[in-house]
């Protein structure tokens, strides 16, 4: 009996051990990881000697590296939690960080930062871009060119659009508890529309010539489309000419200026529930039970 007890404690060693092993294994396995990773989202500037590029490991892919075509090897600079770049010139790029974006001029590794952005984006031109910054800083919405110099501003901006000639409609909550349109350009800012209802969001005409307004009314929450004709400043209600209300819109131009798809989601008629009502198990339409149902219908639109 005496000559089981040796053999008795040599398993409590192999198990402790292994138990110890079994601890340290995840973290030997994290360290080998974070050894190795995959250069992944590869992009070149417009001459082609700046590159960037994400080091992608198994958890995360958050380090952006930087390299220069004329000194091959190591790369030339690099920034953590990076979530986009955009190129802006031949040595210039913009970095968007959390709640940051960083102008970096490749050249010398200055860089300028601005706190509190939430949204930035790059004008067709490349030679502009906006910033979009968070309700701390009043969502201030900026215009600054490539060298990261101020050229427009304005504040208090829901979400705005960019069109392909480079203009900026922004929604705007004003002081006096109503919406505004704004057209922001380099030299100017101009109200183009103004409601007293909520704006839920634009959709553009390509060509410029017309913006579809979504929005809502405070008072009953009831949505309504308004064209407006951005040439002549005049505006023309879906609600005139609908009958009834809908849910949800959605519009798509057919003929640019004139013409425009709808498709709108209503509310069909609610069904008597004074009788009793039957369910039967083969029913495929039993979310009608518990919401109301939905018709989605679709008209061509001529707001003029």
């Amino acid at each position: 009996m005496k000559s089981l007890y040796p053999l008795f404690f040599l398993c409590l060693l192999l198990a402790a051990g292994r138990e110890l092993t079994a601890q340290n294994y995840p973290d030997e396995l994290r360290k080998t990881a974070n050894r190795h990773y995959l250069l992944t989202g590869l992009k070149m500037n417009e001459d082609g000697r700046w590159l960037t590029a994400w080091k992608s490991y198994d958890l995360n892919q958050d380090t952006l590296l930087i390299f220069d075509s004329q000194a091959v090897g190591k790369p030339v600079g690099y920034r953590t939690k990076a979530e986009c770049i955009v190129f802006l010139d031949n040595d210039r790029v913009l970095i968007k960080k959390p709640q940051q974006a960083e102008l970096l001029n490749l050249i010398n590794q200055t860089e300028d930062c601005f706190k509190g952005v939430k949204q930035l984006q790059l004008l067709n031109n490349k030679k502009r871009f906006v910033l979009h910054y968070d309700p701390i800083r009043e969502n201030r919405l900026e215009l600054r060119n490539i060298n990261g110099e101020l050229v427009n501003e304005t504040s208090r901006v829901s979400r705005f659009y960019i069109t392909k000639d480079d203009l900026i409609y922004a929604i705007i909550e004003n002081e006096n508890n109503g919406f505004d349109v704004l057209r922001i350009g380099e030299q100017n800012t101009e109200k183009v529309y103004h409601t007293a209802c909520k704006i839920l969001s634009l959709t553009i005409d390509p060509d410029g010539m017309g913006i579809m307004v979504h929005e809502q009314n405070p008072e009953d929450s009831i949505l309504n489309v308004v064209y407006l004709d951005l040439k002549t400043k005049t505006s023309f209600s879906l609600n005139e000419v609908l009958l009834g209300s809908f849910q949800r819109a959605f519009t798509e131009v057919i003929s640019e200026g004139s013409i425009y798809f709808l498709k709108l989601w209503v509310n069909k008629p609610q069904k008597d529930t004074s009788l009793v009502d039957i369910w039967y198990g083969n029913d495929n339409r039993l979310e009608e039970k518990f919401s109301s149902p939905i018709d989605v219908l679709t008209y061509v639109w001529e707001p003029r």
